[in-house]
Formats: structure tokens, C-alpha cells, sequence
């Protein structure tokens, strides 16, 4: 049985190696903890877990990954965009089948025939991915994520989960990682992660520039009304609003408070935005079900959907009014400010991931919002 996840409270990262190497650490035990939720427990939550997991090392990657080579950055992120996609079979049956299992209205028969119909769908996907997790690929990707950690040093060498013993890599030699998906032995072209030479770039000097340009991003996908927009449209949106949730994620640990503002509204925000992508995904994963049943089901999603439309422009202007952004600017500059000046900063400490186990994902506000409503049940990831 998986131990329970076990918070370490850790230093405020300073550079991006350390924040790196943070992510890194906290991304493998995320990871592992997933795994043996599926694999130990039979809960396909892990499955969340692990994706949503995934994301935040492809996001840590891209925004703190100056101190590993590049090719080597675009390789793992390549490695984990290809695991995320291994596991959304699963991952969206299990929604649909618990949505189905809480969708008010449908008489008993009714939805125990759309259950036999997604529990066939989601006993073929869950056997594929129990192959993968069991596999040379998933333990070689973790090993690598956790090399990676400890050649960075600093946070996670201290507390992470023992990176280069865990890979086999204690003279700091490259740890290459096989194609996820693809058969034992399968070479993958381009470079482990070596140990690093460089790092040292103050966090608070790298952090205003590329959070700014994520938000900029975002904001140009908003479309020029909300009215009538297509749901392809919204879906990019959502990729968008999640792009740049897990992009401020990547500096949460150095801003606290200021950044948990922005994250948590783009979570609300996401939230709908993910209600109107379920309808969708709902309707392709019901062909072929009993006619009446789905249709009824999918009738219920689609007034879910159009509940979460009307709601999206006054929760944009929650999550990207004047005025967050402007204090959220000003905080960053000011911290930016004093780094330059070698002011010194406040010390805190944030959670990491002990060996084994996963870091809380959620604040306590957060964590004590109300539940979604039954129909459209995928978890913000």
C-alpha cells in the first residue's frame, strides 16, 4: 500500500536550479504515489495524479529548465507529453463513468446500461495502461526525473527522494529514458539529463519576464465575444488558461500568496471551461451506447455546458482584471528590485513531496471549495 503523502516543508527556492530541482523532485514522487494509487489500490485517480503531475514537470521544464541543456529539456518534455496522452483514455472514461453514476434524472435501467457500455471502454484502456506502468519506460522516466533532481543539488538533493541512487547514476553519467509506449529496449535519439554547470540566476529576476509573457499569451486567446463562440475556440482557451495555471505554478514556491490568487481563479475559470469540453468528449465516448440512455445523459451535459458559458465571462474578469494583474506586476517587480539591489528577502518554506509520497495539490481555501456539479465531473487538470 502507497504511503500517505507526507509534506516536507523546504527553504523558498532562490535560483532556478533550486526551483528546478524542487519540481523535479516533487514531479517523481507525484508520479510514483500515482502509479501505486492504479497499481496497489486500484484507483484510478492516480491517473489524475500522475497527469496532472506530468503537466507541472513539462511546465517546470520550460520555465526553470535554463540550467539543463536544451535538448535535453525538449526530449523530456516530449517523453512526458507522450506519457499524458497514454493515460487520457482512462483518465476520461473514469470521468464519464462517474459522471454517469451521479447524473441526476436517468431512471435506474437507464444508467446502468450506459455504465456497462463505459466499464467495457474503460477495462480495455485501464489493461494498456497497467502494461505501461508496469514497464521498463514509466520506472526509467522516473529515474531520470530523479537524476536530473540530483545533479541539480540545492532543495531537492536535501530532500528529495535520492535521486542518483534511485537512477544509478552516482558519478553523474547521462541516464537515457525509452520512448514511453514503446517496446523494452526501444532507443530514444537525444541526451539524458547530465549534471548541470550553470543555475545560479536569481529566481526573482527570472520570474517577472517569462510569468508576464504566459499571461500575455493567455490573454490572447480570449476570443472577441462570448457569445455564440465555437467549442473548438473555447477548448483552446481552456489549453490556454491551463497552460498558464501550470506555468504560475512553476513559481509558487517563490511568491506565495500573490501568485495563489491567479492560480486559483484560473482553476474556477478551467473548471467551466472543462464542463463545455466534457459535453464533447462525453458525446464521442457514448457512440454506440443504448440510444435513449445516452441521449438523455448527453441532454443533461449539454445543459451543464451551457450553464458553464454563461458564467465565463464574469470569471475571465475575475481572473484577469486591471487590478490583479496590476498588483500581481507590482509584486513581481518589487521582488525583482530588491534582488538586484541584494536586498534580503523574507525566508519562508513551501511543501515538497517526501520520497514516496506527493505534496498536497491544493491550498486550504481551495481545497474546501464545493464540489462540481454531477455532470461534468473532470477534475481541473
Amino acid at each position: 500500500m502507497p504511503s500517505t503523502p507526507t509534506p516536507v516543508p523546504v527553504p523558498t527556492p532562490r535560483t532556478l536550479a533550486d526551483a528546478l530541482a524542487a519540481a523535479l523532485a516533487d514531479g517523481a514522487a507525484r508520479l510514483r504515489s500515482g502509479r501505486s494509487r492504479v497499481r496497489d489500490l486500484g484507483d484510478l485517480e492516480g491517473i489524475h495524479l500522475m497527469r496532472t503531475a506530468a503537466r507541472r514537470l513539462r511546465s517546470a521544464l520550460k520555465f526553470l529548465g535554463d540550467p539543463l541543456p536544451k535538448r535535453a529539456r525538449r526530449q523530456a518534455g516530449a517523453d512526458l507529453q507522450r506519457f499524458m496522452t497514454a493515460l487520457s483514455p482512462v483518465r476520461d472514461l473514469d470521468v464519464l463513468r462517474r459522471a454517469v453514476g451521479e447524473a441526476p434524472l436517468l431512471r435506474p435501467e437507464e444508467s446502468r446500461a450506459l455504465a456497462v457500455a463505459v466499464e467495457r471502454k474503460l477495462a480495455r484502456a485501464q489493461r494498456r495502461v497497467d502494461g505501461l506502468l508496469d514497464g521498463p519506460a514509466f520506472a526509467a522516466l522516473v529515474a531520470r526525473l530523479d537524476a536530473a533532481a540530483g545533479g541539480l543539488g540545492g532543495l531537492a538533493a536535501e530532500h528529495g527522494p535520492g535521486a542518483a541512487t534511485a537512477a544509478g547514476n552516482g558519478d553523474g553519467e547521462v541516464v537515457d529514458l525509452p520512448t514511453v509506449g514503446a517496446p523494452a529496449g526501444t532507443p530514444v535519439p537525444g541526451e539524458g539529463f547530465p549534471t548541470p554547470a550553470t543555475g545560479g540566476e536569481p529566481l526573482a529576476l527570472a520570474a517577472p519576464r517569462r510569468i508576464l509573457k504566459a499571461i500575455e499569451g493567455t490573454l490572447a486567446a480570449r476570443p472577441a465575444t462570448w457569445e455564440g463562440v465555437a467549442d473548438e475556440t473555447l477548448h483552446t482557451v481552456r489549453k490556454s488558461v491551463k497552460r498558464l495555471r501550470y506555468a504560475l505554478e512553476s513559481f509558487r514556491a517563490a511568491y506565495g500568496r500573490p501568485l495563489e490568487r491567479l492560480i486559483e481563479r484560473c482553476r474556477e475559470l478551467q473548471e467551466e471551461l472543462g464542463a463545455i469540453q466534457d459535453a464533447a468528449t462525453f458525446e464521442r465516448a457514448l457512440r454506440g451506447a443504448n440510444p435513449f440512455a445516452a441521449g438523455q445523459f448527453l441532454a443533461l451535459a449539454r445543459v451543464r455546458a451551457s450553464t458553464a458559458r454563461e458564467r465565463l465571462p464574469r470569471l475571465w474578469a475575475r481572473a484577469f482584471g486591471g487590478k490583479l494583474l496590476a498588483r500581481l506586476g507590482a509584486h513581481l517587480l518589487r521582488r525583482a528590485g530588491g534582488a538586484a539591489t541584494g536586498e534580503p528577502e523574507q525566508e519562508r518554506t513551501f511543501p515538497i513531496a517526501a520520497a514516496g509520497s506527493a505534496a498536497p495539490d491544493l491550498p486550504a481555501a481551495a481545497a474546501a471549495r464545493p464540489p462540481a456539479e454531477p455532470v461534468g465531473l473532470r477534475a481541473t487538470a
